[in-house]
C-alpha cells in the first residue's frame, strides 16, 4: 500500500487533495497533517510515497522539514500557485483528479487509474 502526507492549514483544501489522491490510487493511505512539527514526527517512522504541502516552495529547503525530506529521499510537491519555483514540483492550485494523478506520477511512479 502507497502511504502518502499531505500537508496544509486548510483543511478543506487538504481534504479535498487527499481526496483526489484516494480516487487516483484507492490503495492509497492518506494521511493529512496541518503543522511541519506533526509530519516530522510521523517521518521517524514512516516513508511516504510522496509529501504534498500547500505552501509556496520559495525558502522550504532551509526548513526542518525540507531538509528531513531531502535527507531522506522523499519526494515532495507544492500545492502552490507558484509560476517560476525553479526545481520544485508544483500542484497548480486550483487542481483536479487529472493534475494530481499528473503529480503523483511524476513525484513517486505511480500510474493512476487511467486519469
Amino acid at each position: 500500500m502507497s502511504e502518502f502526507i499531505v500537508l496544509g492549514p486548510d483543511q478543506i483544501i487538504a481534504q479535498d487533495l487527499a481526496d483526489a489522491i484516494r480516487s487516483n490510487t484507492p490503495q492509497a493511505r492518506v494521511t493529512v497533517f496541518r503543522r511541519d512539527e506533526e509530519v516530522l514526527a510521523e517521518l521517524a517512522t514512516l516513508r511516504p510515497a510522496a509529501v504534498i504541502l500547500h505552501r509556496e516552495p520559495e525558502g522550504f529547503a532551509g526548513t526542518a522539514l525540507g531538509q528531513v525530506l531531502a535527507a531522506g529521499g522523499i519526494p515532495h510537491g507544492f500545492l502552490s500557485t507558484a509560476e517560476a519555483a525553479g526545481d520544485a514540483t508544483i500542484l497548480e492550485s486550483p487542481f483536479t483528479e487529472a493534475t494530481v494523478a499528473a503529480l503523483l506520477e511524476k513525484l513517486s511512479g505511480i500510474r493512476s487509474l487511467g486519469l
